[in-house]
């Protein structure tokens, strides 16, 4: 039991480094067929999409895919947390929405995921599928991090992507009357730390609120409804097909930035509900209690961090969630690499992206096929049970090198 694993703090000499080579291509292209399902299981409060892999092809039309991002609300959210526009008068709104409504329809045919809605899982072969349930950053929502999703479905992943309803998502879906869809907008704040620690009270109970979902789905005990209004009456029949078939028993909890941060309050709370934790450019900036720091991450935890980002934003409480000697923590540092990368900002707000900042120069497709490959090898060989240090250390190694 080590308090910390340095993985790979010297990147130029493990090949993360050619990253930044615009033309290198690391299996991004994989021949198995996914599909999503947006799914809302009834009174439970939460809303996920799925990732899985399927035997069905999809559609070669960009336009029959879904988009990347889910409906013109979201880019309204959007600037409601950039730039609060609901303060604004009621002309500068209706030419905001109208900009949204635009723009979202032309996005909704270039930014889109490569899968496609409401299909059987793939077919048994005697083996379980391994769960991951994945927790969006700030301002982000359920297909933010679509890629990476998409990248862990083809690798054999069921992924669970909560969008979260504590007001911190750009918008989050619910189900209305009549099979209509329900948006509610990110609700400003002011950024108060305070404010943030509230808000992952909020996300711990419903990402143990969608490990509870997920053992229900696997056993068969859950009614459910589809909140995509294309989707129809196909969800359940989606849905049935995972019966029996998840591996519940070991889940992965991976969470981005706020995500990130607010997975390891997770695993504070209920340190046994996921066998392991893996955290993208985890944010704990806003935590204020050393409580939840020194029990987070009991499990073993894999730790994937954009270019000079531990150097600030998480150094002091990332310290003190290390102190506890029980801890085994694997860390890679990616070379070039920005926050946002580990997103789809680039796909769905093209040049717009500069006005958020922190977009690296990395090969994204090239950046997020690693990053699912890693954490997949991690999945498979890393489990509640101590992990050999130099077994962990030798397949993560070898991904990278690869």
């Amino acid at each position: 039991m080590r308090t910390r694993v340095p993985f790979v703090d010297a990147c130029d000499s493990t090949g993360v480094k050619c990253w930044n080579n615009p033309h290198l291509n690391f299996n991004c292209q994989l021949s198995t067929n996914l599909r999503c399902v947006d799914y809302e299981p009834c009174d439970a409060g939460v809303t996920m999409r799925v990732f899985y892999p399927t035997s069905t092809t999809p559609s070669t039309l960009s336009a029959l895919r879904p988009a990347n991002v889910p409906h013109w609300k979201y880019y309204y959210g959007m600037l409601v947390f950039q730039f609060n526009v609901q303060r604004a008068n009621a002309l500068v709104r209706f030419v905001v929405v109208c900009a949204c409504r635009l723009g979202w329809l032309v996005m909704r045919f270039i930014a889109t995921i490569n899968a496609t809605m409401n299909a059987p899982l793939v077919a048994d072969d005697g083996e379980k599928l391994n769960v991951i349930v994945f927790s969006h950053g700030l301002s982000g929502f359920r297909t933010c991090n679509a890629n990476v999703a998409c990248e862990l479905a083809a690798r054999g992943c069921v992924v669970f992507c909560v969008e979260h309803r504590d007001g911190s998502a750009t918008a989050s879906a619910s189900s209305g009357e009549n099979r209509s869809v329900q948006y509610q907008l990110y609700k400003p704040t002011g950024g108060t730390h305070e404010s943030r620690r509230v808000q992952t009270t909020v996300r711990v109970t419903e990402t143990l609120t969608c490990a509870k979902c997920v053992d229900d789905l696997d056993s068969g005990d859950l009614v459910s409804r589809n909140i995509w209004r294309g989707g129809g009456g196909h969800a359940q029949g989606v849905l049935d097909s995972f019966n029996g078939r998840l591996n519940v028993d070991s889940k992965t909890l991976c969470g981005f930035s706020f995500g990130g941060g607010s997975s390891c309050a997770t695993t504070a709370q209920a340190p046994t509900v996921f066998a392991r934790c893996v955290l993208l450019d985890h944010w704990l900036e806003y935590f204020n209690d050393d409580d939840i720091l020194t029990a987070a991450c009991s499990m073993p935890t894999l730790s994937l961090l954009s270019e000079n980002w531990g150097s600030s934003k998480l150094a002091v409480n990332n310290t003190t969630m290390l102190t506890a000697n029980t801890r085994t923590f694997y860390k890679v540092t990616i070379n070039g690499a920005k926050h946002h990368d580990f997103s789809d900002v680039r796909a769905f707000l093209g040049l717009a992206r500069n006005v958020i900042g922190m977009v690296g120069v990395v090969n994204i497709h090239a950046m997020h096929a690693v990053v699912a490959k890693i954490t997949v090898d991690f999945s498979r060989n890393a489990s509640n049970v101590q992990v050999s240090r130099d077994d962990a250390q030798h397949s993560i190694g070898r991904v990278i090198a690869q």
